[in-house]
């Protein structure tokens, strides 16, 4: 991995690591090396650093939590960059969660504020993101509830 994109990374506030075992990044524990992993703690960390990537042609792969995610055994030769922003919060009868926040707190915040309608996460790995985008779901319940209560 080239080193004005590590530290073009660390510049945007993205937490750089080299060399990760893809056992590491995904819920099957497998898979081979990935060339870097970038955390972004914050939203704005997370569209530069994936901005830059796309406008430098390098390869990078937007992972949540792993959990639906196979890396090859070969590794991967790109960036993976997580957004770790996960911030929730309450606004009436509506709870609006960062894309890095994970579904079981979500899930545990509403049932303390008395809300209902994300029961169906229960025992899901995923962020708020990795649920959108892959289409979460479970026992009936699915992410249009997701995007139709929470904001990410």
């Amino acid at each position: 991995m080239n080193d004005k994109i590590i530290e073009q990374l660390k510049g945007f506030g993205c937490k750089v690591s080299l060399g990760v075992k893809g056992s590491a990044l995904s819920c099957f524990k497998s898979g081979g090396e990935v060339a870097a992993v970038a955390d972004c703690l914050t939203i704005d960390s997370f569209v530069s650093a994936v901005t830059y990537l796309q406008n430098h042609e390098v390869p990078y792969a937007v992972l949540g939590n792993g959990s639906n995610v196979l890396i090859a055994d070969s590794g991967y030769q790109g960036v993976a960059v997580r957004l770790r922003a996960a911030g929730i919060r309450r606004d009436g009868h509506c709870v609006t969660a960062q894309g890095g926040a994970m579904l079981t707190p979500i899930l545990h915040k509403s049932i303390e504020w008395g809300l209902s309608g994300l029961e169906w996460s229960v025992g899901i790995p995923a962020t708020v993101g990795g649920g959108v985008a892959m289409n979460a779901g479970a026992y009936g319940g699915c992410r249009y509830v997701m995007q139709r209560n929470f904001a990410y």
